[in-house]
């Protein structure tokens, strides 16, 4: 994941959100405290750690190296949660499918403080699997879980309020997996306390909603792109991606517990389940040791015949029986009280984005990087459906293997002589020892004797020169064959980064970002001179200046009255409508940098001093060269009349416009009638 951000950071330019971040994290940490009184309190202490990240050498490198290595974590803790919930290879399958996301990869280089909450959503995950499977341990273990637990919740909700839903995914995972009371109550003191920490931000927030006013609530086309976002805008990914989700939702993986899996659940022609697990009685013991050898026999056993060996398990635990046509997974008993994979990822990747949407059905509060938390729940599903398919491919190839040795077996050397063992048992030249069976202490075993896969041989036992064992041959193939299956993995994740690869490339231009500040400088920087008066509409237009003030060196803001960080606002606070109309009486050109929104003919602001921008610039001055860039447009206008209202406007001529080849020149409008266009120029003085 830290490659995958890495690649393509710096774009050379910082879209309007990056912008904001740029310019308060390099104020000083006063300033930001007064400026979360206004305006983005939600975003306060993602502000504070990026004024320390900024503090020695602020550029989009530095400004975006902070989500890179967050998302990189993210990437990390997915796959430590699938390791602890099911087996490692279905960990490293989750981990490595969350990073070629596109999703991911998109948020990873912005900076923005999303990819930290879905670090601390993604640690806090972790830590309450850990918490619950901690509950039969000493009460200061638990006791230290839940408070990193509810710490990591606070933190993470602190950088952004809507974490928060965390919780109730959280909460309906404890639900379905029937914790204990003691677990409850452990989760809900840690839940409480992280609520109370947020709870002055949330109060805090209310007053500032007017910053979100532009969202709207979601429809279908939210789901679908949301949907599209999760799982891979690609059309084949997505169908892989929801096949696998439904196959891990299908045939869910067993339980794990607090210990490292401990049995070997296999599936039996009529899908029983066999523990694959050998005797823990001490090596001879008389329970040790199958009926058979006890009894002195010696009696050829088919080896496709499996045979249960007695368990370690405890008599609370118990097995999950296997479907029928199951397959084999590797983990521990199963019971009440303990957490699934499914039980952690479904609700994690659906209740947050769900709540959210219904409630912006009347509170719009919905934008799908506002749960990209959420995300890490995708890739653990579908992590669980490949394993669910790779075992159900391992079980047919080991079962043909145990077909075609039983076939070559029964084609093996009858029986020629007996040797008698020290304990009464006798094995033959060319006999089959089954499944579990043991020989006692001392045993030796004669030329030419095998046995097959899972036969134990107790200490002491010899074999001579020029025995084949069935087993050693069977045991390598297992042993390989749990590699190969996270090989394949591996290579399925890697080809579909490379079947997404486009998507990549074109998150990784400036057309993709909403817009493009740096170019709408550029073009400042080549036209607009020391001197010249220029118009932020709306005064959010503010922040390319912002973020690039050497394109904006010298010039004459019309509107503006006190900076952001002396007025403790992002943009600064601007004159007032009678002001700003006496400021405006005495330019004869202006220019005006205008976002998309404020060209529109259905426009209308609220705030008295952006209508009054507006009805200036309409009724006192002509278009006469414009520049278009993405997100917002820079004009320059010229008054209408044919004398200047001021002969000392003080702003400089610049040089002739048809030296500038991207110059539209507009027709001229009709005059409009002479005399002041605004009831407060009556009390103006020309001087």
């Amino acid at each position: 994941m830290f490659g995958v951000g890495l690649w393509g950071l710096e774009r050379g330019t910082m879209w309007r959100d990056e912008a904001v971040t740029f310019e308060v994290a390099q104020r000083s940490l006063p300033e930001i405290w007064r400026l979360l009184h206004t305006s983005d309190a939600v975003h306060g202490l993602y502000y504070a750690l990026m004024h320390f990240v900024l503090g020695g050498q602020p550029g989009e490198f530095a400004l975006r190296l902070p989500s890179v290595c967050a998302a990189a974590v993210t990437a990390g803790l997915v796959a430590a949660i699938g390791a602890r919930l099911a087996r490692p290879r279905v960990g490293l399958w989750a981990g490595l499918l969350y990073a070629a996301t596109p999703m991911a990869g998109y948020y990873a280089q912005e900076g923005r403080s999303y990819t930290m909450v879905a670090a601390g959503a993604a640690l806090a995950t972790l830590l309450l699997v850990h918490a619950v499977h901690a509950v039969g341990g000493e009460a200061h273990a638990r006791v230290r879980w839940w408070f990193a637990y509810g710490a990591v919740v606070a933190v993470t909700a602190l950088l952004h309020e809507l974490s928060i839903l965390l919780l109730l995914a959280h909460g309906v995972t404890l639900l379905v997996s029937r914790v204990p009371r003691r677990v409850w109550c452990g989760w809900a003191c840690a839940a409480v306390a992280a609520v109370l920490v947020v709870l002055p931000l949330v109060l805090a927030s209310q007053g500032q909603s007017g910053q979100v006013a532009w969202l709207k609530a979601p429809d279908g086309d939210d789901a679908e792109y949301l949907l599209r976002s999760f799982a891979g805008p690609s059309q084949l990914v997505l169908a892989v991606y929801l096949v696998l989700a439904a196959v891990a939702l299908r045939a869910p993986l067993p339980r794990a517990r607090g210990s490292r899996a401990a049995t070997d659940v296999a599936p039996t022609r009529r899908g029983g389940a066999v523990s694959r697990v050998s005797s823990t009685r001490r090596p001879g013991s008389a329970s040790s040791v199958p009926p058979t050898a006890r009894e002195g026999t010696a009696s050829p056993v088919s080896p496709t015949r499996e045979v249960a060996a007695p368990s370690r398990i405890a008599a609370p635990s118990r097995v999950p029986p296997a479907r029928t046509g199951g397959t084999a997974a590797r983990t521990s008993s199963a019971r009440w009280g303990e957490l699934s994979l499914n039980a952690v990822a479904l609700p994690l990747v659906l209740l947050p984005p769900a709540v959210l949407f219904a409630v912006s059905q009347h509170w719009p509060l919905y934008n799908a990087r506002y749960v990209l938390f959420a995300l890490a729940g995708a890739p653990l599903l579908a992590a669980a459906g490949a394993e669910r398919i790779v075992s159900y491919v391992g079980l047919l190839v080991g079962a043909r293997a145990r077909v075609h040795g039983g076939a070559a077996d029964r084609g093996a050397t009858t029986t020629r002589k007996s040797y008698r063992t020290p304990g009464g048992s006798a094995t033959t030249r060319g006999s089959v020892t089954t499944r579990g069976a043991a020989t006692n202490r001392g045993a030796i075993t004669s030329r030419g004797a095998s046995t097959t896969a899972g036969a134990r041989t107790t200490p002491g036992a010899l074999a001579p020169k020029g025995t084949a064992t069935t087993r050693g041959k069977a045991a390598t193939r297992v042993g390989a064959r749990p590699y190969a299956g996270a090989l394949a993995g591996v290579l399925a994740v890697a080809v579909a980064f490379c079947w997404q690869l486009p998507v990549h490339r074109h998150d990784r231009t400036a057309g993709h970002r909403p817009d493009d500040p740096a170019a709408m400088a550029a073009v400042a920087a080549r036209v607009v001179n020391p001197g010249d008066a220029i118009l932020f509409l709306p005064s959010a237009g503010r922040r390319t200046a912002q973020a690039y003030p050497k394109s904006f060196r010298g010039v004459y803001d019309v509107a503006l009255q006190t900076s952001g960080p002396d007025s403790g606002t992002l943009y600064g606070v601007e004159e007032g409508p009678e002001q700003l109309w006496h400021r405006l009486a005495f330019l004869n050109r202006l220019w005006v940098l205008a976002e998309p929104n404020a060209l529109r003919p259905d426009w209308s602001p609220r705030n008295p001093t952006e209508r009054a921008k507006l009805a200036a610039v309409q009724q006192q001055f002509m278009p006469q060269a414009e520049f278009e860039r993405p997100g917002g447009v820079l004009r320059l206008y010229v008054r209408q009349q044919a004398e200047p209202a001021s002969a000392s406007a003080g702003t400089s001529v610049g040089p002739e416009y048809q030296e500038y080849p991207e110059y539209q020149e507009y027709p001229q409008p009709p005059s409009p009638p002479m005399g002041p266009q605004n009831p407060a120029q009556l009390h103006f003085s020309v001087p």
